[in-house]
């Protein structure tokens, strides 16, 4: 038997292209972006009220926090880092396939040992051009390890509650893998978890509980599926907003689901396009540290 839920829109601000919703539970806000609009955002999760943190001249697609007190970046061109703080502009510390202008990054998440991931796409969508790198640290070639190559849409990364198991999203293929880490967080072998049936949308960012189950959004899908372990769908949050990007578990307890959504600009349709929306799923979720691994300054801004 399927569940099904409705999540609620939880603020009045409207994205372009919400994405990477990620839980700081440090300073009790929901960290996400408008990939479109180049805004970092914070959800301020007691008042209902979010806040731009970043009014970026170009698209940021994922903010994740460093220990140190910085926040990481998906730039176009790569990783950055920004100071909140003291800095008005993000620096580019990583370049990732920069030298193609139809390539930028994407989704972006940390591994339980502190380590940054991050996926890119191809614009056009159409080639498989794009890549998901592991981060282990970014000062020499060598920390930097292209995980998967010949995709085309780099998106949802979540970790098993163990830590051995990376689920991850190439969006046009519909599928969801499964990518087996040893005990260095390496991949060592890959296979298909699910595959989203055609005209239930496209996978796209995802989180995970501590049963193991993996909330997956889904582009044009209007919708957030819960898939068990067994690869079953047992739960269904239904969105109003067509194009569902990304969720994240969030809260004191880690018992809410925050949902972004795509606007009007890039095609949804429903009442609550481009909102940011919240559901009660009845279980929490795997909680997400900041990234710790060691990351270059970065030289001029972008």
């Amino acid at each position: 038997m399927t569940t099904r839920l409705q999540a609620q829109i939880a603020g009045s601000h409207r994205a372009q292209l919400g994405e990477g919703p990620y839980w700081d539970a440090p300073r009790d806000r929901l960290l996400w972006v408008d990939i479109e609009a180049g805004h970092v955002l914070a959800h301020h999760v007691a008042v209902a009220t979010t806040e731009v943190l970043l009014d970026h001249d170009d698209l940021v697609s994922a903010v994740l926090p460093h220990a140190d007190g910085d926040l990481v970046l998906g730039l176009r061109d790569g990783v950055g880092r920004w100071d909140e703080q003291d800095e008005p502009t993000p620096r580019l510390i990583l370049p990732l396939q920069a030298d193609d202008p139809a390539v930028r990054c994407n989704d972006a998440s940390v591994g339980p040992d502190g380590v940054l991931w991050i996926g890119t796409m191809h614009l056009p969508t159409s080639e498989p051009v794009a890549a998901l790198y592991r981060v282990a640290g970014g000062r020499e070639d060598s920390d930097v390890e292209v995980v998967r190559d010949g995709l085309t849409i780099s998106n949802g990364l979540g970790w098993s509650p163990d830590g051995r198991i990376l689920h991850h999203v190439d969006t046009p293929t519909r599928r969801i893998t499964d990518l087996h880490l040893d005990a260095a967080g390496r991949v060592v072998d890959t296979e298909v978890r699910a595959t989203i049936p055609g005209g239930a949308g496209y996978p796209d960012g995802l989180a995970v509980d501590v049963e193991g189950g993996i909330w997956v959004a889904l582009w044009e899908g209007g919708a957030v599926w819960r898939i068990t372990p067994d690869g079953e769908v047992d739960t269904i949050v239904e969105v109003a907003s067509t194009n569902v990007t990304s969720c994240a578990f969030a809260g004191p307890d880690l018992d809410v689901l925050y949902i972004t959504t795509g606007g009007p600009e890039v095609g949804s349709q429903g009442r609550g396009a481009g909102a940011l929306f919240a559901v009660r799923p009845g279980i929490a979720g795997v909680p997400i540290g900041p990234v710790t691994c060691e990351l270059p300054d970065g030289g001029g801004h972008r």
